[in-house]
């Protein structure tokens, strides 16, 4: 079995290029940056999405949220860092195919969520 590091990596650039690939019609950030709460839902959703094509059809219903994912895996670039972040994650053998991105994902949303959500205010 792969290492967390290599299992997150490979995650990753798929799931960015998955992010990438869905046809843009509007700014991917839309209006601003979406809430953490919604970056969350995004994130659950994500753990549950059996095949790429449902994760196809969720990045485009929330590209904006989408976007920010992709970003934030992309921060985590080096080992010590994903390893950090995967601590207490179980595995198991049967897994959707980025459950463990998503795992990672929601672990960060919730962070945000506890941190900002009553303080959280979008730009006009």
């Amino acid at each position: 079995m792969a290492t967390n590091a290599q299992m997150f990596r490979r995650q990753s650039r798929q799931f960015s290029r998955l992010v990438m690939g869905v046809r843009l019609q509007t700014d991917p950030y839309g209006a601003g940056l979406p809430t953490p709460a919604r970056v969350l839902t995004f994130a659950e959703a994500l753990l549950l999405c059996p095949t790429e094509d449902a994760v196809l059809a969720h990045i485009a219903r929330d590209r904006e949220a989408a976007e920010l994912c992709r970003g934030h895996a992309n921060d985590m670039a080096s080992a010590f860092d994903i390893e950090s972040a995967a601590i207490g994650l179980e595995r198991s053998t049967y897994e959707t195919p980025f459950y463990l991105l998503a795992s990672v994902l929601v672990r960060r949303a919730r962070l945000s969520v506890e941190q900002m959500d009553e303080k959280w205010r979008r730009k006009p």
